[in-house]
């Protein structure tokens, strides 16, 4: 019988490595060589909007999963390693939502979409968008200022 893993320390690119195999359920193809990122229990992603009071621009990062424990999990490694907080919210007793306001999706979006970073190109070209537009922003309960 295989040995099994009580703790994973999993550490700098790996971690983030892991993590989108986990989003993306680390479905492996038939061929046992590829992921199928065909997400069955979660998604996430970087929410632009003009607020529709004040018409300034507003940023989110979410990631959503069936599984609250993950969600609880990544959201302590993002606290721990890039020192931001978010809120972790029940759609509905099956379905869970962790968010993140603009100032953090800001500095979450420069640690992972970092310069010639691998991805998506529309969500690169959205992170990048994010990133640079953080003029004006200087307030946050969310964000540990001190290493900005």
């Amino acid at each position: 019988m295989p040995h099994k893993r009580k703790d994973l320390n999993i550490k700098g690119a790996n971690l983030w490595c892991f993590v989108g195999l986990i989003a993306s359920d680390g479905s492996l193809s038939s061929d046992v060589r590829h992921i199928d990122i065909t997400s069955k229990d979660g998604d996430g992603g970087l929410q632009k909007w003009a607020h529709n009071t004040n018409k300034r621009e507003q940023w989110n990062l979410r990631i959503t999963s069936a599984s609250k424990k993950f969600l609880e999990w990544i959201q302590s490694k993002i606290e721990n390693i890039i020192e931001v907080k978010g809120k972790l919210y029940a759609q509905s007793p099956t379905q869970f939502k962790l968010k993140y306001g603009k100032m953090a999706a800001r500095v979450i979006a420069e640690k992972c979409y970092q310069e010639g970073c691998f991805g998506l190109e529309r969500k690169v070209r959205l992170a990048r968008d994010c990133i640079d537009s953080y003029k004006g922003w200087n307030k946050s309960k969310t964000v540990n200022l001190a290493r900005q």
